[in-house]
């Protein structure tokens, strides 16, 4: 239950872009419960807005390896998406990865997947034009 409550209060600081009040909410989420996906989500999002991309992205792999990523389609679609828009494009092939092993025959699953590796790649090509 206060894992819950730390994590809204995450969320509506997030809403606010209030980012290192909402890491804190966050990592005090994952004190109550260490295995927290939406915690390590949420974290991930505020760290990112803080502009710590290595803790974002290691926040984001931790969603992914969490036991409770296991069953919660809608958190690892949500991962997914998140880390994609960021540019975080391993940990969101990671959710999609997680997801097809699961759910094999959603093909949403496979087509999103494929988009993210057009944004890779065309993310690599930006950068190496410049």
């Amino acid at each position: 239950e206060r894992t819950n409550e730390c994590v809204s209060r995450g969320t509506k600081l997030l809403e606010e872009k209030k980012y290192g009040q909402a890491k804190s909410e966050y990592k005090t989420a994952l004190t109550l419960n260490e295995i927290n996906m939406e915690a390590f989500i949420g974290l991930g999002e505020s760290c990112h807005g803080l502009g710590d991309v290595d803790g974002a992205n290691e926040a984001f792999q931790q969603a992914i390896s969490s036991p409770e990523s296991t069953g919660k389609q809608k958190l690892l679609m949500r991962l997914g998406l998140i880390a994609c828009r960021y540019e975080y494009y391993e940990a969101a092939l990671g959710a999609y990865d997680q997801l097809i092993s699961t759910y094999q025959l959603d093909p949403r699953l496979f087509y999103n997947k494929a988009l993210i590796h057009v944004r890779k790649k065309k993310s690599l090509e930006r950068h190496f034009l410049f």
